[in-house]
């Protein structure tokens, strides 16, 4: 018979090994500034998710292909007067090369995130990270560079020629994470509900699959579904919750029939299962995949017709923002307009 485990036997609190590495000079902590909640991640990690002082973090995939998606968070923080940061000085992550090809080194990839870190801890502002790919880039650069000395000591070398120093964020946020956090004052001031609506929810596979410990719902978030739910949505599980996308960053740039064929599993589930009104999303690849891929699903004589909506979109359409300049739903393939007049936006 097995022994029973202690509860949390399988904690890892990075925060702690921060902390210690601050002590003896090796890094600098960038603390959460500001009014935050504390919740509950896994193994009874707590992590703080700060409610103001947001740096917005911006992605290279929404601003290009989906630019309605940070712009939605903004208009959400100006409804509900929190203090947020647009900054243009930070750069892009580098991730999309470092999954997307072999011509990335760690050294490289970690310094790229130091140096938007310090952006962030001079501005005096928390990270609001909107890509889920920047965001589990930026979760293992960060145990990389608590836990590898050497990692650590060539990034600070390149932080030091470049007037910068080693500093590690206490915590590393997900846009979607701060809407779940505020999802009840989103409701309290919502002009519009999505009562009646089925939907189910896709979490990207950077968002939990990489360091799943540092996530609010931990192996099976919780994030988009909770801030659908309390936003009208009925949103429903389905057996493919865990299937990736497809998008797979190298597979959609060399082999995009590998993608679509994923997805099309994904798509047939969901149809099956569920043959919901949306599909809610918090992820740039997974958003643009599953919206702009359906249609070739005709090819092979299936027909689907799911929008995919971003957690920051349903918020700010809940809130009263406009589809086209705010929202942005003009630049979605999947037509989104007969899921609004359904609930009177439009």
């Amino acid at each position: 018979m097995a022994l029973a485990e202690e509860p949390h036997a399988h904690s890892h609190d990075i925060r702690q090994e921060m902390r210690e590495l601050e002590d003896k000079g090796e890094i600098k902590i960038q603390r959460v500034v500001g009014p935050y909640e504390e919740v509950e991640v896994a193994h009874g990690i707590k992590k703080k998710i700060p409610t103001t002082h947001l740096y917005q973090h911006k992605s290279c995939g929404q601003c290009t292909n989906l630019p309605g998606v940070p712009a939605s968070s903004m208009y959400v923080y100006e409804q509900l007067g929190i203090d947020y940061l647009n900054d243009m000085e930070h750069t892009s992550c580098t991730a999309w090369n470092y999954h997307a090809s072999a011509t990335n080194n760690l050294v490289s990839l970690a310094a790229a995130a130091v140096r938007n870190w310090h952006r962030v801890y001079e501005t005096g502002y928390n990270l609001d990270v909107h890509c889920v790919t920047s965001f589990g880039n930026y979760q293992e650069m960060r145990h990389l560079l608590v836990t590898k000395k050497e990692i650590r000591d060539e990034v600070r070398k390149i932080m030091h020629a470049i007037g910068r120093e080693l500093v590690i964020p206490e915590e590393v946020v997900h846009n979607s994470e701060v809407m779940y956090v505020l999802r009840d004052q989103i409701a309290a001031k919502a002009k519009y509900r999505f009562d009646g609506l089925r939907a189910v929810d896709h979490i990207g596979c950077h968002f939990y699959k990489i360091m799943n410990d540092d996530v609010i719902g931990g192996a099976k978030p919780i994030v988009v579904r909770e801030l659908g739910k309390t936003l009208g949505f009925d949103v429903q599980d389905y057996s493919k919750w865990f299937h990736c996308c497809g998008f797979g960053f190298r597979h959609i740039l060399v082999n995009r029939e590998f993608t679509r064929s994923a997805l099309r599993v994904k798509l047939q589930a969901i149809q099956r299962e569920v043959d919901p009104d949306v599909i809610l999303v918090n992820c740039t690849g997974c958003g643009t995949t599953i919206d702009k891929n359906q249609w070739i699903m005709k090819a092979v004589g299936e027909n689907y017709s799911y929008p995919a909506l971003f957690h920051s979109q349903i918020a700010a359409l809940s809130l009263g923002a406009d589809p086209y300049k705010v929202a942005g739903i003009n630049f979605h393939a999947t037509p989104v307009e007969p899921v609004l007049k359904k609930v009177g936006i439009l």
